[in-house]
């Protein structure tokens, strides 16, 4: 998320490579696709999943196309209430790693007026084209065949996905936002899956065909640059190596089926 505000690019759509991989996370509990996410809350409708509700942060980021730094804007205290077993990364096992991820997360912001009133004008005065409409089939498809009830790193797995969505429509207006909005449904970072593989033809058959093939190596490709050299070595290729480049061949992460992007 916060790369989408701070660098506009999107991994999935424009890193090529020849590279085969089977897209595991490291330092992650196992990937096992059928198994349920920890603590999942009860499973919400279709109009719940269609709601919208930025965070100010999140509107801000929208407005202005980056990130920005909110440093005597807002008071952040930690949340007596967060339960890392209760977000996404409720997967991890190593006991720094959880206690990094929730020093991280565990925090909720008090805006202060008069930024607050500068932030909803800014979200206010832009048009963020709706690319899926509140009944769509999309949003029964999440709500009725998968789990998005997962708590996010701030605030719902739904509000960043809306946020992702949302920031897309505006500022990659040229690509279907629907890409960000699904990046994460067949694998989370840490192992979730919000769907099962069988679904997948299902999934399909709401998105066209350049919609299906990012949404499915989007978790590969994450995995190919956070466990692997993939990003060094794309660094540090000559420009004819470059060049020569045609494609990315990876192993989609929910059934090990192989992808190909252009």
């Amino acid at each position: 998320e916060s790369a989408l505000a701070g660098r506009r690019c999107c991994a999935c759509c424009l890193l090529p490579a020849t590279t085969m991989c089977q897209s595991e996370a490291p330092d992650a509990a196992p990937v096992k696709p059928d198994a349920a996410p920890p603590a999942s809350k009860p499973k919400p409708q279709a109009e719940e999943l269609a709601a919208i509700r930025h965070s100010p942060q999140r509107k801000r980021a929208i407005a202005l196309g980056r990130p920005s730094d909110a440093a005597g804007e807002c008071d952040v205290v930690a949340d007596p209430r967060f339960d890392i077993d209760k977000t996404i990364f409720g997967t991890l096992t190593s006991p720094v790693k959880r206690w990094v991820q929730s020093a991280k997360l565990n925090h909720v912001e008090t805006w202060h007026a008069e930024p607050l009133a500068s932030i909803e004008s800014a979200f206010a005065a832009v048009s963020v084209p709706r690319s899926v409409s509140d009944d769509a089939p999309l949003f029964r498809f999440m709500a009725e065949e998968c789990d998005f009830s997962l708590e996010h790193a701030d605030g719902s797995f739904m509000d960043h996905l809306h946020f992702c969505a949302d920031y897309s429509a505006l500022h990659f207006s040229d690509h279907s936002p629907r890409v960000l909005l699904l990046h994460s449904i067949l694998g989370v970072g840490t192992n979730c899956f919000p769907m099962g593989a069988e679904k997948l033809p299902a999934l399909r058959s709401l998105l066209d065909e350049e919609e299906f093939a990012q949404i499915s190596a989007f978790p590969s490709v994450l995995r190919l640059m956070v466990g692997t050299d993939f990003l060094s070595r794309l660094e540090a290729a000559s420009e004819e190596e470059l060049g020569a480049l045609r494609g990315l061949s990876c192993r989609r992460v929910l059934d090990n089926a192989e992808v190909h992007l252009s």
